[in-house]
């Protein structure tokens, strides 16, 4: 085998290796509208127009990469966005 390659060494894919790209943190789908949806529905329309602007070196930083404008984007903190986030079983959304 003298100048051949074994194509069987290094080729194997490791799962474990794999788990790095795979996160609990991201929700990707949603499991439906939460269980009392008037509610949540009425408690995210009355945090519209509230929040505060993405920093500037964080704006810069993401419209940068996904060549969007990030000007419109409010991130909303506190007990409300806690709750909301958590009736729809979330660490963060978006809307809108």
């Amino acid at each position: 085998m003298d100048g051949q390659v074994d194509s069987s060494e290094g080729n194997q894919i490791n799962r474990k290796d794999l788990s790095i790209y795979h996160s609990d943190v991201i929700q990707r789908s949603g499991r439906g509208p939460p269980q009392n949806s008037i509610p949540f529905e009425q408690s995210l329309s009355s945090s519209k127009g509230g929040g505060s602007a993405l920093p500037d070196n964080a704006r810069q930083f993401m419209e940068s990469r996904f060549n969007a404008d990030f000007s419109g984007v409010k991130i909303h903190t506190g007990s409300t966005a806690e709750t909301l986030s958590s009736n729809i079983n979330a660490q963060a959304f978006t809307h809108g």
